[in-house]
């Protein structure tokens, strides 16, 4: 039997070549084989034959067992190294053996740096002519003084000259030969293979595992923690709280589940921490179906009770080793199975955003049943299919995302078609004392809506409230106010401060397209981003990477109008992308200049030619900044206060405070307004520079 093993072969990229038969004989009374390396004349690569039965196997433990010269023509002969578990007794196993294997190394090989690698779990120790040159654990000779080891790494091997080479493998495994895992044996596989491949391989794929644990515990944390606080904000919507652990959950499960099967070196924690998946991975999919029965039932069905009491009773028998593991995943099936049968009849019912959900859970249930088929070696693992579990996670969380913010945005729509739907209802040709009452009940219902809809959006309102700072950086030799008032419970007007270790003051002022919910949520998502992004010296970087951001998360129109204000020693950087003019009134001359800098509103052209200005704030001298609610401010003639008039207020007030101007500015606003409610969120914020 030959195998390609040089390092131009794509299939050393991957692994190294197995040495050993996949046959289990015994061949006692054959005489022993060997194993041949020779290159290829052609290519340089390694090439492998294997001669007879390659083993020779003798329980116990004699460490003169490692001399090449040994006379071993009295062990036993085997054709593969792994000892069934239902053998044991047959190969008079004890916990400690030794096993020798005679390699024939043709000229050009020889001193060749190659990989040995041993798929074990118990520990060895590896003798080359004698001479010990590798260990994987501590092998012992009791369980007392056993450190067993995975050895998921190759170690470097050397064959000194051409020849017969004895490969001598001191092997103990007193731990899992007591406490056996469902793999059948207590031995192991050996295999060889090119040094700079091998290494090279296994530190990319040690790479891409840990990218795939700090990708998963970052997003799926990310999305638990931002819905525990949505939950904290609002507790009567428990669909937060349930989704949050189902993140939670899933954010552990994967990560943990990846660890255990393809970084951890001390297989006596995989017991341990394979029953925490299974645990952690139980709970997650009980909350993925409290979740479902949330959205789409008032009350809780009955046979929610006795599927958690199931599942959790099954998770409990695994757990305690009661039960076979794969219990779980038909649990697994089942739960989705329940999941689909619910989405299906809410899709059927056409309950709101039914089918969102529905999508997200289909792709989740579709990507885990092929995880858990492909499991049970039901489905072939196709190189085309490398992750199948992200798509899960992607559908649910998408899914997930969207239905909740559609929820909020929808609720002033809600109330409109009640409106609409109170009015049909009055016009129908029924006598007077059936319309009236038919009115006094569509009434009281309407009024318990709004009810709710207006705790709801004031909930929100205190939520954007709560962003806003709370009390106004202080410098030294500047003065600063802010004020803000929304135009409904919930605006898109935001301002910020961050102030560097250096002193640097930076400002932002934002305006989000509309208001209510949506803008709402616009300005969550600019807060964070602000706080992140803030440090950045750049205020066209800072755009550039805020506006990219918000583009990829695909919000529909919804775009963010921002001012940036960077603040140090007198000096002013301004940037603008989309917001309305800011007015310097520069106190020496007693005049408003208008900084005009045109530009489009974030989230709109990423690669959009943002631009940056300087400007010196002397003694006395203030800098204003405003979102478009104050000048386009409308009366009862319709007639608009512009930014004209803006500018000519300010003027009279410029000298003053910053609060007391921005005061003025608003009584003015009033004036005009004759009480007239306001279209759009207004914004004022006021710096001025102190005298020395």
């Amino acid at each position: 039997m030959k195998r390609l093993l040089g390092k131009n072969s794509s299939v050393l990229a991957a692994s190294a070549i197995l040495l050993v038969l996949f046959c289990r004989a015994d061949l006692s009374g054959q005489d022993p084989g060997y194993v041949r390396l020779f290159a290829d004349p052609e290519t340089d690569a390694l090439e492998l034959e294997t001669v007879g039965s390659i083993w020779r196997y003798r329980p116990g433990d004699d460490l003169g067992w490692a001399d090449p010269a040994f006379d071993d023509s009295g062990w036993r002969i085997l054709s593969d190294a792994r000892l069934s578990l239902d053998k044991l007794e047959e190969y008079d196993w004890k916990g400690v053996a030794w096993f020798r294997l005679r390699i024939q190394v043709d000229p050009a090989i020889a001193d060749r740096p190659l990989t040995i690698r041993l798929r074990q779990l118990g520990a060895s120790e590896v003798f080359l002519n004698g001479k010990r040159v590798l260990r994987f654990g501590t092998v012992g000779t009791s369980k007392a003084d056993e450190v067993t080891h995975l050895a998921r790494y190759p170690g470097a091997i050397v064959f000194p000259g051409s020849g017969q080479h004895v490969i001598a493998i001191r092997y103990s495994n007193f731990y899992f030969t007591q406490n056996p895992l469902p793999t059948g044996q207590v031995g192991f596989g050996i295999s060889l293979g090119d040094a700079n491949t091998s290494f090279r391989s296994d530190t990319q794929d040690k790479l891409v595992v840990q990218s795939r644990i700090v990708r998963y515990l970052a997003v799926m944390f990310s999305f638990a923690a931002l819905h525990l606080i949505l939950f904290l904000f609002s507790p009567k919507v428990r669909s937060n709280l349930y989704f949050a652990v189902f993140c939670a959950g899933i954010g552990t499960f994967i990560p943990l589940d990846i660890y255990t099967f393809n970084l951890l070196d001390d297989p006596t924690w995989t017991p341990l921490l394979t029953k925490t998946v299974q645990l952690v991975g139980s709970t997650a999919v009980i909350f993925g179906l409290f979740l479902v029965y949330e959205i789409f039932y008032h009350r809780r069905p009955r046979q929610a009770v006795w599927l958690v009491a199931a599942a959790a009773g099954l998770t409990l028998l695994t757990v305690l080793g009661l039960a076979e593991p794969s219990i779980l995943q038909f649990t697994f099936l089942a739960f989705m199975v329940e999941v689909g049968r619910v989405v299906i009849l809410a899709i059927a019912r056409r309950s709101d955003g039914a089918w969102i959900v529905g999508a997200g859970f289909l792709v989740f249930a579709i990507s885990g049943s092929m995880v858990l088929l492909r499991n049970l070696g039901w489905l072939p693992s196709y190189p085309w299919l490398p992750d199948v579990s992200s798509w899960g996670l992607f559908g649910i969380l998408a899914s997930m995302s969207i239905y909740l913010a559609r929820s909020h945005a929808r609720t002033n729509q809600a109330l409109e078609e009640r409106l609409i739907e109170v009015k049909q209802l009055s016009r129908k040709a029924l006598e007077q004392e059936r319309r009236a009452r038919q009115a006094e009940v569509q009434q009281q219902v309407l009024e318990a809506e709004n009810r709710r809809t207006s705790q709801e959006l004031e909930e929100a309102r205190r939520l954007q409230l709560a962003m806003l700072p709370q009390t106004l950086p202080e410098l030294s030799r500047l003065e600063m106010a802010a004020h803000m008032e929304t135009a409904s419970e919930v605006g898109g007007d935001y301002y910020d401060f961050s102030l560097s270790a250096d002193g640097e003051l930076t400002i932002a002022v934002g305006d989000a397209t509309g208001h209510g919910a949506k803008a709402g949520t616009m300005v969550a998502t600019a807060k964070g981003l602000f706080q992140v992004l803030s440090s950045d010296a750049s205020i066209v970087a800072i755009f550039r990477r805020l506006g990219a951001t918000l583009k990829e998360m695909r919000l529909g129109r919804m775009y963010m109008a921002l001012a940036i204000v960077k603040y140090k020693d007198g000096i002013a950087r301004i940037g603008s992308a989309g917001m309305p003019p800011a007015l310097h009134y520069r106190a020496a001359e007693g005049r408003i200049e208008e900084i005009s800098l045109p530009a489009m509103p974030l989230g709109s052209f990423p690669d959009f030619p943002y631009q940056e200005r300087e400007l010196r704030l002397d003694a006395h001298d203030a800098l204003i900044l405003m979102s478009d609610g104050l000048p386009e401010t409308f009366n009862r003639k319709g007639e608009i206060f512009d930014y004209g008039r803006t500018r000519a207020v300010a003027q009279e007030a410029a000298g003053r405070s910053p609060k007391e101007l921005i005061d003025h500015l608003l009584s003015a606003g009033r004036t005009w307004a004759e009480g007239r409610p306001n279209d759009d969120d207004i914004t004022l914020l006021v710096l001025k520079r102190k005298p020395t």
